[in-house]
């Protein structure tokens, strides 16, 4: 898992979730924005 290239595909990719976070290749965070919380996990799946 990258955490940094995931945040980077979901930033670009849904707008509006506003994701941003970081981290290391398998340590990390990742914030978006709550309401779009069933788009950024069908994303990530």
């Amino acid at each position: 898992m990258n955490i940094p290239q995931m945040v980077r595909t979901l930033h670009d990719e849904l707008i509006g979730a506003v994701a941003n976070g970081g981290g290391h290749l398998v340590v990390g965070s990742i914030k978006f924005v709550e309401g779009m919380r069933t788009e950024v996990l069908q994303r990530l799946a």
